[in-house]
């Protein structure tokens, strides 16, 4: 780190990357660079005796951090067991890239911090971009290598965003202290790379269909487009749609949009049904201290983002004999029962392919969430109180409530760690409500 001046700061770091999961032909060594800068605009002769700006700074940063949490056995050979003739054995498996390196995320930052009126107000704002390059993806083998699939750095994604925070010092007096703040930010991705492919779908047992496609955002929702139920079979007689298989669309069967309108409902008519990046997302909080108490309160939220209600979806299928009373209400049961026009009938192992996937299990998981309410109290003590310092009682509530027009358990969900594959509910359990009490003792 060197600064100049008190003005001008600068800052330069590496870290030497590892791994035994890295191909033995990639070098199995990477470095990984960050730089950084500011400059401190308050401490400029035109700005040091300004009495509104208390504080501003202008800042950059560039950096670059690999990922090698992957499996050694993308890059080579492993042994597993296998029987012949009942007897069982090892024999070499597996495809290996023996050029496989590390995947490589690359963030380029710039932003600005003012502090005004004596940082009663403190404002920021950071624009980024950040590119993951080399992202592993499987492609497809010939035959003749005996196995369909090797992994390789094949994949590019670049995502761009703003947020801004804030904090307002509403009083600071001596006796009561009160405090606001929170950020606003926003993002958008785009596939840049998926190797030789130009779509890549990644299609999950339960039916679940993600979609990426080079030029635009990655693991999008994508299916049917459903328009009503079928009411009679003189309706879905006059649309005459068929499925892939074959079979007449009937009564109580769902209609979806036909799209190349040749009366088949099949791949060609599926698209992108939702997206579960938000428009925007963020966090406010309040902060109140009056002599000994204070009381915090933190609230998230998320606007514009869809969930996948997977679980809704399977609870709903009525394919089989496991369906729930509550789920199959409202279902179509004859010409003179329609129900509600929402659920189609119930058939045995869905052979219209009504509970495919389609944006009828598509939801906005637009939130607003009480994340953390917390009530302290610093118990004053007499100056000689021995080897005590500080004694503090609290109570924190954590997931108090959620504000969502979603149906599901919880909108904040997520079908892995991977963040790229959020939205999808499986009816995980939600963020569970939890009260903490406790004290906090200083000797």
């Amino acid at each position: 780190n060197y600064s100049f001046n008190n003005q001008y700061y600068i800052g330069a770091s590496a870290t030497i990357d590892a791994s035994s999961s890295y191909g033995t032909n990639s070098g199995r060594a990477f470095v990984m660079p960050t730089v950084n800068a500011a400059w401190k605009v308050k401490n400029a002769p035109f700005l040091r005796d300004n009495e509104l700006i208390s504080n501003l700074v202008i800042r950059g940063e560039y950096g670059m951090n690999g990922n090698s949490r992957y499996s050694s056995k993308y890059s080579r050979y492993y042994y597993t067991s296998a029987a012949l003739r009942d007897v069982a054995g090892m024999v070499r498996a597996g495809l290996p890239n023996l050029q496989l390196k590390p995947e490589k995320n690359i963030t380029a930052t710039v932003g600005a911090d003012l502090s005004l009126v004596g940082n009663l107000v403190d404002l920021g704002v950071s624009f980024y971009e950040e590119r993951t390059k080399d992202m592993l993806l499987d492609k497809r083998m010939p035959a003749v290598y005996g196995y369909s699939t090797m992994y390789d750095n094949a994949g590019e994604i670049k995502t761009q965003g703003v947020e801004v925070d804030f904090a307002v010092n509403l009083f600071a007096k001596k006796a009561v202290r009160w405090t606001i703040g929170g950020n606003i930010a926003t993002y958008r991705s785009e596939v840049i790379s998926l190797g030789e492919a130009k779509t890549r779908m990644v299609k999950f047992s339960d039916g679940t269909l993600l979609r990426s496609e080079v030029g635009k955002a990655p693991n999008l929702f994508y299916g049917y487009t459903t328009e009503k139920v079928f009411a009679s079979r003189a309706e879905a007689e006059a649309a005459g749609l068929v499925s892939q298989g074959g079979r007449a669309f009937a009564a109580g069967d769902i209609k979806f949009t036909d799209r190349d309108n040749n009366h088949v409902i099949d791949d060609k008519d599926m698209t992108v049904i939702g997206n579960p990046t938000p428009d925007f997302y963020g966090a406010f909080y309040t902060n109140v201290a009056y002599k000994g108490f204070n009381l915090y309160a933190n609230f998230t939220y998320s606007y514009g983002n869809d969930v996948y209600n997977l679980f809704n979806q399977h609870l709903s299928s009525m394919s089989d004999l496991s369906v729930p009373v509550a789920a199959a209400k409202g279902r179509w049961i004859s010409e003179t029962l329609p129900g509600k026009g929402e659920l189609p009938r119930a058939a045995y192992n869905d052979p219209s392919g009504n509970f495919n996937a389609s944006n009828k299990w598509v939801e906005d998981g637009s939130y607003l969430k009480l994340k953390t309410l917390s009530l302290a109290y610093d118990i004053p003590l007499k100056k000689r109180s021995g080897f005590l310092k500080g004694l503090k009682v609290f109570a924190n509530c954590n997931n108090l409530f959620t504000v969502t027009g979603y149906s599901g358990l919880d909108p904040e969900v997520f079908l892995s760690n991977d963040p790229m594959l959020r939205g999808v509910d499986t009816g995980g359990a939600p963020n569970p409500r939890s009260y903490v009490f406790g004290v906090n003792i200083s000797l």
